[in-house]
C-alpha cells in the first residue's frame, strides 16, 4: 500500500453488437447533460438503469434535448469475478426543430476478473 492507495486491477473481455447513426459529418456534443441512475442491488447482484439526455442551452434561459440515452443492465458478483449484461438504445430528441444527430445502440455480454473481490 502506497500512502493509503491501494493498487488493483480489472481485465473485462466480451461481446457486443450494435449500431450508432450519426450523419456523414463531425457529430459535437451537446454542452450539457443530465444522468439519473437507479440500483437495486445486494452482495451478488446489482440491476440498474441509467438515463442520461444531453442538451444545450436555447436563446432563453430554457434547454434544448438533444440526445437521449437509455440503459439497462444487470452484474452478477463473486469474489474477484463479475458477469455483466447491458443494452443501451440512442435516441434524437426533436425540440423547437432541433434533431440530434446520434442514433442507434447496443447488447454488451462481459466477463471480469479483478485482483480484489469485488
Amino acid at each position: 500500500m502506497i500512502a493509503g492507495m491501494i493498487l488493483w486491477f480489472s481485465l473485462s473481455l466480451g461481446m457486443q453488437n450494435g449500431n450508432t447513426y450519426v450523419d456523414y459529418r463531425q457529430y459535437e456534443l451537446p454542452q450539457y447533460f443530465a444522468q439519473i441512475e437507479l440500483h437495486a442491488e445486494n452482495e451478488y447482484l446489482d440491476v440498474y438503469t441509467r438515463y442520461v439526455n444531453e442538451m444545450n442551452k436555447a436563446d432563453s434561459f430554457m434547454f434544448s434535448p438533444v440526445t437521449d440515452y437509455f440503459t439497462v443492465g444487470s452484474k452478477l458478483s463473486y469474489k474477484n469475478i463479475s458477469l455483466s449484461v447491458e443494452h443501451q438504445c440512442i435516441h434524437p430528441v426533436i425540440s423547437s426543430g432541433e434533431h440530434g444527430n446520434i442514433q442507434g445502440g447496443y447488447n454488451k455480454l462481459w466477463l471480469t476478473v479483478t485482483s480484489k473481490d469485488i
